[in-house]
């Protein structure tokens, strides 16, 4: 595949998902917030999901998206929805 393609598929992706933007801003403050609700530390977290401190810090500033496993794992621990995580809902469930 060349750079071309890749890069028009990029384009496609980020004008057809304008509110993406606003969505991983909710999920940064929603990851944030259940790890508070559940009196966990960063670190603590960090290590439950297997990645580095800075890593998750990204993860709550917005500066980063965690995987699709990871979102899977957060929401299971957090028992929530992945659509309320990510903002799709504000139904927890």
């Amino acid at each position: 595949m060349n750079v071309t393609v890749i890069g028009a598929g990029l384009a496609r992706c980020e004008a057809a998902c304008q509110e993406c933007g606003t969505i991983f801003m909710k999920l940064s403050e929603r990851i944030q917030e259940q790890r508070i609700e559940k009196g966990k530390t960063q670190q603590e977290m960090a290590d439950f999901l297997g990645v580095k401190i800075r890593v998750y810090q990204y993860y709550e500033s917005g500066g980063r998206k965690p995987t699709l496993d990871n979102l899977i794992v957060l929401a299971d621990y957090f028992d929530v929805s992945l659509d309320y995580l990510v903002g799709r809902t504000d139904n927890p469930m």
